[in-house]
C-alpha cells in the first residue's frame, strides 16, 4: 500500500518493473491451474482443419488425427462436449493458430502481452481520473491477474483491455463534440468484449443514460453480424454448450446462489438449485437496473465496478476466479472495500484441488463471500448516513 497514494513517475517506473518481472517468473511455471488454454488450441486447430468446433466434441473419432501431447481429449475439460465460446472467442483462437501460436507456451506469452496492454490502459485510466497512478500496483502485482494470465492464460486476459478501453473512451463530457463518435467505440469495444465472453454486456448499464442507446445498439449490431457470419457454418449449434452450461451440474465456488440453495434444501429439494439460480438471476437484473438509473456517479468507472461486483455476488452458475478478473482494475480505479475484498480473496477457491476428496471446503465460500456482502451493506448504510446529514 505505499505506493497507493504516490503519483511520481519513479513510483510507477518501479511498479511496472515489478509487475513485469512477476509475470516472467510465472510463466516459468506450467499451466496447473486450468485446462481451457487447451481447449483454446483444440478450437482453433479444429477450424483450421475445416470442420466446426460447435458441432463435433473433442472425442469425435474424425477429429482424432488433429489429438497431440498440447490439446486432445485426454487434456481438455468436458471433452465429450461441443465447444461453449461464443463467436469472438473463436475468431481469436483460428487467428492465434494461423499466426503460429499453437502451444500452451506461446498462448501465456500472447496473455501476457495482453495483460501488459490493460496496464498500460489503466495507467491512462488513472490519469484521466485524476487520482494516483501508483495504484496501477492493485493490477501490476496482483496473484489473482498473474495467475490467469501468466499462467493460465484465460480469455480474460484479452477481454479486460477492451473493458478497460471501452470505459476510458466512454469518459466523456456531454458537451464534447466528439462524444458521439466515442460513444459509438466505447460501444463497439463492449461488443467486442461480449462476443469473446457474454457478460461484458451488461457493462453498457455503466454508460450514461444519454449515450447507453447508442452504445447499445453498436455493440447489438456487431454481435447480430458476427452470430449471422458464423451461421451458415455452426447452424443451430452456434450456440455450443452454452444452453446446457448451466444445467451441466458444475457448482463451484457458488456465492450468494450457493447459501440460497442451502436454505431452500429443506423445504424444496431437488427443487432448491434451480429456484435458487432463478433468484439470483433476476436479483442481477434488478441490481443492474437499479445502478443504471443512478445519477450520483461522476465517472462510468463507478457503475462499472458495482455492476461487477453485483455480477459476482449474484452470479447464477458457477464462479471461477478468473470471472472476476476485470475488478481488480476498476477496485483500483475507484476502490471498494468489497470489490478489494473479493480480488483478493477469489483464488482461495482453488484449494479445491488440493483437498483430499476433490471437495470445496465449506470455509471458502463464506469466507470469500459474506464479508464482501456485510461490506457492501456497511458502506451503503454509510453512504446513507452522510447523504441524511448533507441534507
Amino acid at each position: 500500500m505505499a505506493a497507493w497514494r504516490r503519483d511520481d513517475r519513479a513510483t510507477v517506473a518501479l511498479v511496472a518493473l515489478f509487475g513485469l518481472g512477476f509475470r516472467l517468473l510465472a510463466l516459468g511455471g506450467g499451466p496447473d491451474l486450468s485446462s481451457d488454454l487447451r481447449r483454446y488450441l483444440w478450437d482453433g486447430r479444429v477450424q483450421a482443419a475445416g470442420f466446426s468446433p460447435w458441432a463435433m466434441p473433442p472425442s469425435d473419432p474424425r477429429l482424432a488425427a488433429l489429438v497431440d501431447a498440447e490439446a486432445g481429449p485426454a487434456t481438455i475439460n468436458r471433452p465429450g462436449a461441443v465447444t461453449v465460446y461464443p463467436p469472438g472467442a473463436q475468431a481469436w483462437f483460428r487467428l492465434l493458430h494461423d499466426v503460429g501460436v499453437r502451444t500452451t507456451g506461446g498462448l501465456r506469452r500472447v496473455a501476457v502481452g495482453a495483460d501488459l496492454a490493460t496496464l498500460a490502459l489503466l495507467l491512462a485510466l488513472l490519469a484521466r481520473l485524476g487520482v494516483p497512478r501508483g495504484r496501477l500496483a492493485l493490477w501490476a502485482w496482483s496473484p489473482l491477474a498473474i495467475a490467469e494470465t501468466a499462467v493460465s492464460a484465460h480469455l480474460e486476459a484479452l477481454l479486460v483491455p477492451l473493458v478497460l478501453g471501452a470505459l476510458l473512451v466512454g469518459e466523456t463530457a456531454a458537451d464534447d463534440p466528439r462524444a458521439s463518435r466515442r460513444t459509438i467505440a466505447a460501444g463497439g469495444l463492449l461488443g467486442a468484449a461480449s462476443l469473446i465472453k457474454l457478460w461484458p454486456a451488461l457493462l453498457l448499464a455503466a454508460l450514461p443514460p444519454a449515450r447507453r442507446r447508442l452504445a447499445a445498439a453498436t455493440a447489438g449490431g456487431l454481435f447480430l453480424v458476427a452470430y449471422l457470419a458464423w451461421l451458415p457454418r455452426a447452424g443451430a449449434g452456434v450456440l455450443g454448450f452454452l444452453p446446457r452450461y448451466f444445467r451441466s451440474g458444475e457448482d463451484f465456488n457458488l456465492a450468494l446462489r450457493g447459501f440460497l440453495a442451502q436454505a431452500l434444501a429443506s423445504p424444496l429439494g431437488r427443487a432448491a438449485r434451480p429456484t435458487a439460480m432463478a433468484l439470483c438471476a433476476v436479483a442481477l437484473l434488478a441490481a443492474i437496473a437499479v445502478i443504471a438509473r443512478r445519477r450520483d456517479a461522476t465517472s462510468t468507472v463507478i457503475p462499472a465496478r458495482d455492476l461487477l461486483i453485483a455480477f459476482v455476488l449474484l452470479f447464477p452458475g458457477p464462479l471461477h476466479p478468473w470471472y472476476a478478473l476485470a475488478l481488480v482494475p476498476l477496485v483500483a480505479a475507484a476502490p471498494s472495500a468489497a470489490g478489494m475484498w473479493l480480488c483478493a480473496t477469489l483464488p482461495l477457491s482453488y484449494l479445491k484441488y488440493g483437498a483430499p476428496d476433490g471437495v470445496m471446503p465449506p470455509w471458502i465460500p463464506a469466507f470469500e463471500f459474506l464479508p464482501a456482502c456485510a461490506l457492501l451493506l456497511a458502506g451503503a448504510m454509510r453512504a446513507r448516513f452522510f447523504r441524511r446529514g448533507a441534507a
